[in-house]
């Protein structure tokens, strides 16, 4: 607990019988002058005290029980109420907690037990299908039911199943963002529900986040919706580009300037039934960029009709293809640019090396050096030229090399 808390709890059986046990297995406390605890036999502070602490600083847990507040004195807490409700008050004043002192005293470790209703035997995992925006629930039934069995439902969904045995119930597929949230009955004690913490799948956790050139490929199947999204791991665009890849009409894909359908949309279509070549950089400050493939039932690369799969490589901010292999040469991103332009340098490329940017009247504009160092990126700012055509050239001691770069506003 923290200096200025003021704390409450509040726990009830499931089925509104039987009573709770509360008990203490560690934790420390200030003096009641300063910091004081309550504990009520009921829904609130009108219940019973069941505990009430002293006036010495003193630990709550059994004898022996603390690690950092062994100067400290035993005042065990482990109640009972007489119904199915507890309520547990705290209050501190502005100086000496666990917050503030945490040396010398212990944070509270603390157990609720349910008596009367016995807990089923459940935990959670969610599995998820990125590539198709899905994730499914798994409800693992870890104990044996009673001979009447479990009811698991989605309290979201309405889909209801039953268990007789441990073992794993599979509940969806649902959508990611979309929430979860099962309760569990034993056939044997129908009074007693449980129910599961919210559950959920976030989208942002399928994000692919690289800023490495990394390949992909895919044979496109028939009524497919596949997404990739990708996000740069540095402070630049992030960039796709296609090796090769066919597509059929009537199928396509869809470059989102963003992570999902509700981001604008940079391109749609097939590009002439060719993405050979194809490649588009990400144009916001997220640098994330999402990439949808759809086909339709008739003819796939699956079924042979589209002959060239799909093969495509993901960096930060490559252009093409060729500059990507070209160890020796640069990249420039983005292109068009609207005035920051960077420049990322082959791996092979070390030392001193001149930027210049020439209009197409062969005039040098901008003149700067810097120095490569494998894996960096570099900029230039653009912004003070007319919208238009130039080359960018770089010199080093073994080359140099010219790239055409568009500003456009």
């Amino acid at each position: 607990y923290v200096d200025q808390d003021d704390h409450a709890w509040a726990y009830a059986t499931p089925d509104g019988a039987g009573t709770i046990h509360l008990l203490f297995n560690r934790g420390t406390i200030e003096t009641n002058i300063f910091d004081n605890l309550v504990i009520y036999d009921g829904p609130d502070a009108s219940g019973t005290p069941l505990f009430t602490h002293g006036g010495t600083s003193s630990n709550l847990g059994p004898t022996g029980s603390a690690i950092d507040g062994v100067n400290y004195i035993y005042e065990t807490v482990d109640v009972v109420t007489t119904g199915p409700n507890i309520y547990m008050t705290l209050t501190s004043d502005g100086s000496v907690s666990c917050d503030g002192t945490p040396d010398i005293f212990d944070e509270w470790e603390f157990q609720v037990i349910c008596q009367g209703c016995s807990a089923p035997g459940i935990a959670y995992n969610l599995v998820a299908d990125c590539l198709h925006r899905e994730y499914k629930t798994e409800v693992i039934v870890t104990a044996p039911p009673t001979s009447l069995g479990l009811t698991v439902t989605n309290v979201e969904t309405g889909e209801i199943q039953t268990a007789s045995d441990i073992g794993i119930l599979y509940f969806g597929p649902y959508g990611t963002d979309s929430l979860s949230l099962y309760t569990v009955v034993d056939g044997g004690s129908p009074a007693c529900v449980w129910t599961s913490d919210s559950l959920t799948y976030r989208s942002d956790s399928c994000h692919i986040v690289s800023c490495g050139f990394d390949n992909y490929q895919y044979c496109y199947e028939n009524d497919e919706d596949r997404w990739y999204t990708y996000q740069s791991a540095q402070p630049v665009p992030t960039t796709i580009a296609f090796s090769q890849g066919q597509l059929l009409t009537g199928d396509r894909i869809v470059i989102y300037n963003g992570p999902d359908e509700n981001s604008s949309v940079i391109y749609q279509g097939t590009n002439g039934g060719n993405l050979t070549g194809f490649a588009v950089n990400s144009q916001n400050p997220q640098n994330i960029i999402t990439l949808r493939i759809q086909s339709n039932a008739s003819g796939s690369c699956e079924d042979g009709t589209a002959t060239s799969e799909l093969r495509w490589y993901v960096g930060c901010g490559a252009v093409g293809m060729e500059e990507e292999v070209m160890a020796d040469g640069f990249a420039v991103f983005p292109n068009p640019t609207e005035g920051t332009l960077f420049i990322n340098i082959g791996r092979a490329v070390t030392g001193n090396v001149k930027v210049r940017v020439l209009d197409m009247s062969g005039r040098t504009v901008i003149e700067q050096p810097f120095t490569a160092v494998a894996g960096n990126i570099n900029s230039i700012e653009m912004a003070g030229l007319q919208s238009g055509q130039y080359m960018v050239q770089l010199t080093t001691a073994q080359w140099t090399k010219t790239q055409r770069v568009q500003v456009a506003r």
